[in-house]
Order: C-alpha cells, then sequence, then structure tokens
C-alpha cells in the first residue's frame, strides 16, 4: 500500500506474477509474487472494449431510479428519520453493522476472547509439522481445493445471477419508460460540466511547477534523475521500492526525511518532468552541491536502486549515461589552471 501511495498520479495496472528462478535480486521480493505497477493510457481501457447502447441506456436508467428515489427520501424520509433516530441509537446501529460485528465479535474487547489467545498462544508453542504422508493432510489438501473450486464456481454462478438481474429490472422497457427514456432521440449520455475551480488550480499548479524546476538540492535530483531514467518503460516493482527502503534505513538519522515529504518530492519531480523532461534535466546541474564526493555518493544511490530490476534497456542505459554525465560535473579546466 505505501507504493502504491507513492506513486504520481496517473493511470496504472496493478500486476501480479510468480516469482521464478529468472527473477533477479529475489530477496528484494516479499513473499512468492512478484508485485508491480504498469501505467495505462485510456486507450487501454477502450481497448478492452466498450458499453453498447442497450448497456448505456440500462446505466442511465439506474442513474435515473437513484436521483428519483433520493429525491423521494430527501422529502419525505429524511425528516422523519432524524426526529425518529437519537446520537445513542445511530451508535449503537453503527456497531451492529454485519460488518462491524463479525470483527468485532473476535475483537479483544469481547470479554469471551481472553481464553481463546491463550490457546492460541498454547498450540503455537506446541505445534509441530507432520510428515509428508500423513492422511490427515493429504484430506486436509483435498478439502481445500474443494472449498476453492466451490468459491470460485459460487462467485461465478452469483456474478452471473447478479448481471442478468440488472439487465433484466433496469433494461426492461417499461422502467426505461417510465422514467423518461422512453422517449424517441433521448440522449443517454451525461455532459460533464465545466470546472473552472479545476482549471484554475490547474494553471496555479503549472505556475508552481515553473518556479520549482531549478530548485532543489540532492534529493530531489537524485528522485528526478531516477523518475527519469525509468520513465519510458513505464512500469514498477517492489524490488525498486524495497531498495529505498533500504536505502532510507541505511542513511543517518539526521538525513533521512518522512514518507510524507519523500512521497511529495517524487510526486513533485514527476510532474516537473511530465511538464517539459529536457527542461528538468538541463536543469539538474543547479540542484547538485560544489562537493563532488556528495554527487557521487548520490549517484551511487540511484544505481543501485536501478539494478534492484535488472539490466536497464537501451534507451534506459543512454539516459543513465546522460545522469552520471551530469553528476560527474564539468571537467576541470586544466589549461586555465596551468595559465594562472
Amino acid at each position: 500500500m505505501d507504493m502504491i501511495d507513492l506513486m504520481p498520479p496517473g493511470l496504472y495496472e496493478a500486476v501480479i506474477t510468480g516469482v521464478g528462478e529468472t527473477v533477479e535480486h529475489r530477496e528484494l521480493v516479499q513473499g512468492s509474487y512478484l508485485f508491480s505497477l504498469e501505467t495505462r493510457t485510456l486507450d487501454d481501457i477502450r481497448k478492452l472494449g466498450g458499453n453498447s447502447p442497450d448497456d448505456d441506456r440500462a446505466f442511465a436508467t439506474v442513474a435515473r431510479v437513484s436521483e428519483i428515489t433520493q429525491g423521494l427520501y430527501s422529502t419525505f424520509m429524511r425528516p422523519v428519520v432524524r426526529a425518529a433516530v437519537t446520537q445513542t441509537s445511530a451508535q449503537l446501529m453503527r456497531r451492529s453493522h454485519p460488518n462491524r460485528l463479525r470483527f468485532g465479535i473476535f475483537a479483544d474487547d469481547n470479554p469471551l476472547m481472553p481464553p481463546v489467545a491463550e490457546w492460541a498462544e498454547t498450540v503455537r508453542e506446541n505445534r509441530r509439522p507432520v510428515s509428508p504422508n500423513n492422511p490427515f493432510l493429504a484430506f486436509e489438501r483435498m478439502m481445500s481445493d474443494t472449498i476453492a473450486s466451490g468459491l470460485e464456481m459460487w462467485g461465478k454462478a452469483r456474478d452471473a445471477a447478479t448481471e442478468a438481474f440488472f439487465f433484466n429490472t433496469y433494461g426492461s422497457p417499461f422502467l426505461q419508460a417510465l422514467v423518461g427514456l422512453g422517449a424517441d432521440n433521448v440522449s443517454v449520455s451525461r455532459r460533464i460540466g465545466r470546472d473552472v475551480a479545476r482549471e484554475a488550480a490547474g494553471k496555479e499548479a503549472a505556475v508552481r511547477l515553473e518556479q520549482q524546476i531549478d530548485q532543489g538540492g540532492l534529493l530531489e535530483a537524485a528522485v528526478r534523475a531516477l523518475i527519469y531514467v525509468r520513465l519510458p518503460e513505464g512500469k514498477v516493482d517492489e524490488r525498486g521500492f524495497a531498495a529505498l527502503k533500504q536505502i532510507s534505513a541505511e542513511l543517518p538519522a539526521a538525513r533521512r526525511v518522512g514518507f510524507a515529504r519523500f512521497k511529495e518530492i517524487v510526486g513533485q519531480q514527476y510532474l516537473i518532468l511530465m511538464m517539459d523532461t529536457e527542461r528538468g534535466i538541463e536543469a539538474l546541474p543547479k540542484l547538485l552541491p560544489d562537493d563532488r564526493k556528495q554527487c557521487q555518493e548520490a549517484l551511487a544511490l540511484v544505481r543501485r536502486v536501478l539494478a534492484s530490476r535488472g539490466a536497464l534497456p537501451e534507451e534506459g542505459r543512454r539516459r543513465l549515461e546522460r545522469i552520471e554525465a551530469i553528476f560527474a560535473g564539468p571537467p576541470p579546466e586544466i589549461g586555465r589552471d596551468k595559465a594562472a
């Protein structure tokens, strides 16, 4: 979840794959599956297929029915509910909600649960693995496979029944005519209104990014370099994030930044590169300190994070060479020194 929270704004697809022998830096992967996020666009969603006109009309019917029921509730039921419900009864209803109750009854607040914790500890201390040829182990696996198959079949049947109920109900010509969608040439699409406040906020954000493009320090420069090298791939995975956490843990406490601040830096540098990639990279020397040793240390950390996913593609190597030249700084002016 922290990795997802760290990602800049955008559309991503979560890809979970099994960890095989070919996966590099296996020690950076938690568990048996590799979690990665791949950038997507609206065209990728469109390739999955769009709704038919009948589907759009059914969804428009849902929206109309929702508006009608909301209006009826606001006009007739809300005043009655507000008059009848007290703060105490509302709190009782929240506590007795099934989604809360099924966890609450097994929580430590339940006076019947402390013995269960003691039993669990006793079982944990005396647990012993059984032999592979134990018949109960085979029976357990058989029952597990049976339950998993049954749940999968139940899920597919439930989804099919829900879909059939939806289209049989909201695809009904009678209901569609009742909510005003049965007339000829009625448009079911909704036009998104112009959000002037959002447009103004976007322009203000662009102005701030213009001002911040050559501002910052070594951390901002390293983050911008990382994003620049990996940007063409449009993919990140948990190995890079694990490498970042390792590096953060190794740094002295005085040089660490909190997760919230680091997330802010990542988002800011990503937007700068999206706004103007070339200007963002050309401005990197202004962010670097004069101390060449600090720059080399930062470059080593950049290389370490980049290496967590294995070899870079050709474009990534070309970009890394450019970053290395920037972090190395301009060559010393030997001729001028001799003349002096």
